[in-house]
């Protein structure tokens, strides 16, 4: 099995596809299944014969479908992989549709199409180095559920010339992931590639009668209350839209919705042991998927309790509520409500992606999350939004804050463009606004109060030589003062008498912490001669400061 990649090639590819889509024949049929290609795919292959000497080469790939309806055209997309001078003589090609068989593998031949190179049911980009198809089927293949479909070329191997297939979904495939066989090997049965889970790009137009959404596989046959389960299946629909999914009778939160896969919570309050699992939209209800619940696990030694965010990481530190419910931000930007023993309590999903800035939380337990670049949305303690606020869009979006100060309004630092320093009241009305201010790969940073009716930010103009300035705003939107801060740097951190730390990096000798007195002028500053660099401060009750570094 060979997966290239080769995005010179590749690039190449797309452009001369590109080209050739005019030229594409149009079509009133309807598209009854599609997994679409992109750049950040693999390609799969060669799905191949040669003729002059099958011996030589005859692989094959495959993927499944769920259909009920009629298969009238299939269209795939590829890449020929040709080196030399001229490309390998392309005799035509084979679309054959295999049985979906009890081990999920491709098992009896249903129905194999052959289509010569001349044959005007056969579209080809490029005649003479084809890399995408279109090949109408006559008769139309009878779909009765689940099957797959393989497209293989009948093409001689010249000077490297293979036809590879577009790969799709990567890593989420849509219901299997592709299947492989060499018919030449030693055991020439299917198998996955073994280089993740992908599916092939191709498109299958015909007929289709309506159908509720199938329930396939839960990625856990087993999970405790609060646990997180995708729901492998078809016809889900392409957005939740009026969908739910209900576990053990009660509805489910929910992060992501796809036609082929969902990714839902166990409820709380969910029965232990089995309990049915099943997706309902406007198709009707799904088949029943058994799960089991248990409990959370037990605490472990520090560890109390443990919750899977259904993102790669959350970038930001939570914020506690007055009864101790725990809310965080992940970096696809949903929202999590915890209860204090780690049980999901809510979650919203936003417009936004996570590492836009953290929550904060107000004395009445309103919390307030940065949106999408322009938007802050207040949140009330059950879950259901407050208000949202949208800043002028011509801005470049909040790069610090929001952040609730000691009167109880809301604080937030944006972009050039856009209202700069700011104040919203708890009711999310502006209150003044203080323009002018610069980012530069800084979003997601923390404003920090005085006690001195202040509050501090960094900017970051920019890259190079460009000096990074600490401002200190009065919580009436008057500016204090203005610090250099040389190259940029990483904080502030303010202690309870009102001095900021900050620290910063020079680009190869030298790490530096400093402080700053509540006036704007310099306490002391810490030089360190390293190599390495130095962390953010931050400082204890006591007035401890402390870094981490990797000091030489």
């Amino acid at each position: 099995m060979n997966i290239r990649q080769d995005w010179g090639t590749l690039v190449w590819a797309t452009v001369l596809l590109n080209a050739a889509s005019a030229l594409r024949p149009a079509s009133a049929e309807e598209i009854i299944w599609q997994q679409v290609y992109d750049v950040f795919q693999d390609r799969f292959g060669p799905s191949q014969v040669a003729p002059s000497n099958p011996q030589q080469l005859n692989k094959e790939l495959a993927d499944d479908f769920d259909v009920l309806g009629t298969v009238s055209r299939v269209d795939v997309t590829g890449v020929n992989t040709f080196f030399g001078a001229g490309s390998a003589p392309f005799y035509g090609l084979y679309v054959r549709f295999y049985a979906f068989g009890p081990d999920g593998k491709p098992g009896a031949l249903l129905a194999q199409y052959y289509l010569p190179r001349n044959d005007p049911r056969l579209w080809m980009d490029f005649p003479d180095y084809p890399m995408s198809f279109h090949a109408t089927l006559e008769p139309a293949f009878q779909a009765t559920g689940r099957h797959f479909v393989a497209v293989q070329t009948r093409m001689d191997v010249r000077d490297g010339s293979y036809w590879e297939w577009d790969g799709a979904n990567k890593p989420r495939p849509r219901g299997e992931s592709l299947y492989f066989r060499d018919l030449n090997a030693p055991d020439p049965s299917w198998g996955h590639v073994g280089r993740g889970s992908s599916d092939l790009a191709l498109t299958l137009w015909g007929t289709r009668q309506p159908q509720p959404p199938t329930i396939y596989t839960l990625s856990s046959a087993t999970l405790p209350r609060s646990g997180r389960v995708k729901i492998n299946g078809v016809r889900f629909g392409d957005q939740q839209g009026p969908g739910y999914v209900i576990i053990d009778g009660r509805p489910a939160p929910v992060t992501r919705w796809s036609d082929w896969q969902i990714t839902a919570y166990v409820p709380e309050a969910s029965t232990l042991g089995q309990v049915p699992v099943q997706v309902v939209n406007d198709l009707g209800p799904s088949n029943e998927s058994p799960l089991t619940v248990t409990l959370r696990p037990p605490p472990q030694g520090h560890l109390k309790w443990r919750f899977m965010a259904d993102s790669s990481y959350i970038l930001h530190r939570p914020v506690i509520g007055s009864d101790g419910t725990i809310y965080t931000v992940d970096t696809e930007g949903v929202l999590y409500a915890l209860a204090p023993n780690g049980g999901l309590r809510w979650l919203l999903k936003f417009d936004a992606l996570g590492y836009y800035g953290p929550p904060t939380i107000g004395a009445d337990d309103v919390v307030y999350v940065p949106g999408l670049v322009y938007t802050i949305t207040a949140v009330n303690p059950d879950g259901t939004v407050r208000w949202r606020f949208t800043e002028n869009p011509s801005g470049q979006g909040v790069m610090a804050g929001p952040t609730v100060g000691p009167d109880g309004n809301i604080y937030v630092v944006t972009d050039l463009g856009g209202l700069g320093a700011f104040a919203l009241s708890p009711q999310g009305q502006v209150l003044w606004n203080l323009p002018g201010y610069a980012f530069y790969g800084t979003i997601g940073r923390e404003l920090v109060f005085a006690p001195q009716g202040q509050f501090y930010f960094q900017d970051h103009p920019g890259a190079g030589s460009v000096p990074s300035m600490l401002h200190a705003i009065g919580l009436d939107g008057k500016m204090r003062w203005q610090y250099n801060m040389h190259l940029g740097g990483i904080g502030p951190a303010v202690s309870p008498d009102g001095t900021a730390y900050v620290s910063w990096s020079s680009a190869s000798t030298s790490s530096h912490l400093e402080a700053i007195n509540p006036d704007g002028t310099l306490r002391w500053a810490l030089f360190r001669n390293t190599l390495g660099y130095m962390s953010g401060p931050d400082v204890g009750p006591d007035g401890i400061i402390y870094v981490v570094g990797n000091f030489n």
